[in-house]
């Protein structure tokens, strides 16, 4: 079961579990076209990151999901780096030092 917008856009699954359904998976994944949305990266999709962290009531919602590889992970996690934003349009990624970058969504593959 999917959660849709009116004007279509998947939402997800909100609170109701930590770990996204494989159609969420799949959405997320190909919103990010299989590749990392750390900028200048574009390696493989290995996780699901929650910018909102889960533990902090993050939604496990498309919105809230941006696909990064494994190295990326754990700078979001331990690094001190951070992410806000809409993954469906603009991730912005913020160094322990207040280092910014960005990161745009593309179309959805089809």
């Amino acid at each position: 079961v999917s959660f849709d917008t009116p004007e279509g856009r998947t939402v997800g699954v909100g609170r109701a579990t930590r770990n996204p359904p494989a159609w969420l998976r799949r959405r997320v994944i190909g919103r990010d076209h299989g590749r990392c949305r750390w900028p200048g990266c574009g390696r493989a999709i290995r996780h699901l990151h929650h910018m909102q962290h889960w533990t902090d009531d993050g939604p496990t919602d498309a919105a809230n999901l941006m696909g990064v590889w494994l190295y990326h992970h754990p700078l979001l996690h331990e690094g001190g780096w951070t992410a806000t934003g809409d993954a469906d349009a603009e991730i912005v990624l913020t160094s322990p030092r207040h280092r910014v970058l960005r990161s745009r969504a593309g179309p959805l593959a089809a």
